[in-house]
């Protein structure tokens, strides 16, 4: 595994999606975007621990089939917080624990209320990890949580 560099990561998305900020929400509707159901009859939250055990059966195939299969293959996972300020905030102690250190990427300005200014910032963090399925259960569940 290779160390993490912020400028390599910035440098690698402008070539890829020079147009699009790695803003989650945002990457919708692009030729890449595809949206994948975590349960059965697009359901949204797992009620059971069969339920919850199916969505990241899901998930880890869909991961897995990405990276072909390889194990020696390494994710870069970005998570977030969030703030009112341009200086990066800690995220929140349940994603330190799913994802290990993460490394401060950048930040963002999502938005300037108009009417009196505040503004909204996304702070992105970023783990190199080396994929093995089950690496990401712990995320997995957290994001289908919430």
């Amino acid at each position: 595994m290779s160390e993490f560099s912020p400028s390599a990561l910035s440098a690698s998305w402008a070539l890829r999606w020079s147009d699009r900020r790695p803003i989650g929400h945002e990457l919708r509707g692009g030729e890449e975007w595809v949206r994948f159901h975590s349960l059965p009859d697009s359901k949204r939250y797992a009620e059971s621990e069969s339920e919850r055990e199916e969505l990241l059966r899901r998930h880890n195939t869909v991961i897995d089939e990405l990276v072909n299969g390889s194990a020696d293959e390494d994710l870069i996972v970005v998570t977030c917080s969030w703030s009112p300020s341009a200086e990066p905030t800690p995220r929140e102690r349940s994603l330190q624990q799913a994802t290990g250190n993460a490394s401060f990427w950048k930040s963002i300005l999502r938005e300037r209320d108009e009417c009196d200014g505040t503004e909204y910032w996304t702070h992105l963090h970023v783990h190199r990890i080396g994929w093995q399925p089950g690496t990401l259960d712990g995320l997995l569940l957290l994001v289908a949580e919430w």
